[in-house]
């Protein structure tokens, strides 16, 4: 896609479009800020040499927002060279402040009636912020005729001024995505209070046919509130409306396994469900330990067994007794409808996966599509697009824990999307696959039942669910 997205651009406007990626919603005239102060190697502006008209007719633009997995993928393409002076670039925009008046602030180029930006990302703007605090943490200074309009902090000798984002991205008419951060002298901090609040987010839902070629991109939008783990860091939930489904798979499908049978409608209550598989620091937080092989924060956890996916959720429920909220392992059948979003093809995708959409082993078709890449590790959580509900890594990446225990078939199955536990057998059920399975094996309905409770293995890992609570605003 990015090789694609480089010839028919060109080298000048690709570099153009990956600047407009660092900021989080695409606004006209931050692009064209962006192309009058970025230069071509020969050292005319980009907008001199390159058509706006171009950038345009790109599906992003038209929308007004690029998703936050294309975002990562297009900063990545920058140079060193680039990447600095994208920073100079948007450094010299938040300081072109006028002191119009006590109360007022406005910038020459970002007038204030520009649209607020979208509470749409996958990192909460954590994109640019990550951005712009490379090699050091916010290298620059808040002008002071903008400190003088912040509020003050408790303690009036501290250098340390507390400030509201939205404030400040109002201040500068930009709008806000919604989180508070602490500017003090040359350093942006994450909030230390936990937050409870349900946010929207946007994002874009991929279906492939037989080929795996995309025959659609559509945005969805789901809400989600997160857990306040210490540290900065956090756990991102989802809420998953309640409805029906027909859980299992058809003989017809390829890889069906009678294990897979009868087919039967469930009837599942909303829930919340991680975003994300728990990553590495989230179980170091929770666990003081982390037993992954590999290595990584944002990675998921793996070798863990059934229990200690178990004990995690306890130890979670006593730093979450603040909120209320109640962690645990989903049951199959929450986790199958989680994973299907609407969806009655082999996988929330379509017809078949790839390795552009999913971390498994690639080498392996499904249906028609070309044959792919076998990346033999896991890799970052939300590194692919995400289902309709909003969750990321359904397919593939670790096998995930989930509360029931293993039956040899769906009769006399639970229809309410409880959790269908035995006394009389401790295996207990894996669902999704892995970045060590062959496509059959990544399907929505697939089911592993060759472990017991305390079983670990290199690509098993899991996620919790909770139930939805009021919303608090």
């Amino acid at each position: 896609m990015l090789i694609s997205l480089r010839e028919y651009l060109g080298d000048d406007s690709f570099y153009w479009f990956c600047a407009c990626a660092v900021f989080p919603e695409l606004q006209w005239n931050i692009t064209i800020y962006l192309g009058n102060v970025l230069k071509t190697e020969l050292g005319k502006s980009l907008l001199e040499v390159d058509s706006l008209t171009t950038l345009a007719r790109l599906p992003w633009f038209r929308s007004g927002y690029i998703p936050d997995w294309l975002r990562v993928y297009l900063i990545k393409e920058l140079t060193q060279k680039q990447e600095q002076e994208i920073r100079t670039a948007l450094k010299n925009l938040l300081n072109q402040v006028n002191d119009t008046s006590e109360n007022k602030l406005k910038l020459s180029i970002v007038k204030t009636s520009v649209k607020t930006i979208a509470e749409d990302g996958l990192l909460k703007d954590y994109l640019f912020l990550d951005f712009m605090t490379k090699p050091s943490l916010l290298d620059f200074k808040v002008p002071e005729k903008f400190n003088k309009l912040l509020p003050k902090s408790k303690n009036q000798g501290s250098k340390k001024t507390q400030i509201n984002r939205r404030r400040f991205l109002q201040m500068l008419g930009l709008g806000s995505a919604g989180f508070v951060a602490a500017v003090a002298g040359n350093q942006v901090l994450k909030p230390k209070e936990p937050t409870i609040a349900s946010r929207n987010c946007k994002f874009e839902v991929l279906t492939v046919n037989s080929q795996g070629q995309i025959i659609s991109r559509v945005f969805s939008q789901a809400t989600f509130f997160t857990e306040d783990l210490g540290n900065d860091i956090t756990l991102e939930m989802v809420e998953i409306p309640g409805g029906s489904f027909n859980m299992g798979s058809p003989e017809s499908e390829k890889g069906w396994n009678n294990n897979e049978s009868p087919q039967h409608e469930v009837n599942v209550p909303a829930f919340a469900m991680g975003k994300f598989a728990v990553t590495q620091e989230q179980y170091q937080q929770v666990m003081g330990e982390n037993p992954s092989g590999f290595k990584g924060a944002k990675r998921p956890v793996e070798t863990v067994s059934w229990n200690d996916a178990d004990k995690f959720c306890k130890k979670l429920n006593q730093i979450t007794q603040k909120t209320g909220r109640s962690y645990r392992l989903p049951s199959e059948a929450e986790w199958e409808y989680a994973c299907r979003a609407g969806t009655t093809t082999p996988f929330h995708f379509g017809e078949t996966i790839t390795s552009d959409l999913a971390n498994y082993d690639g080498t392996v078709t499904y249906a028609s599509e070309a044959q792919g890449i076998y990346r033999k590790q896991t890799t970052d959580v939300g590194s692919f697009a995400p289902n309709s509900f909003g969750l990321y890594d359904m397919h593939g990446n670790v096998w995930e824990w989930c509360q029931d225990n293993w039956h040899d078939n769906y009769k006399n199955a639970p229809k309410n999307g409880s959790a269908w536990t035995s006394q009389s057998d401790d295996r207990q059920v894996l669902r999704g696959g892995s970045w060590f399975s062959l496509p059959d094996n990544c399907r929505s309905a697939i089911r592993s039942n060759y472990f017991n409770r305390d079983n670990r293995s290199i690509d098993f890992g899991f996620r919790v669910v909770c139930l939805v609570v009021a919303r608090t605003f």
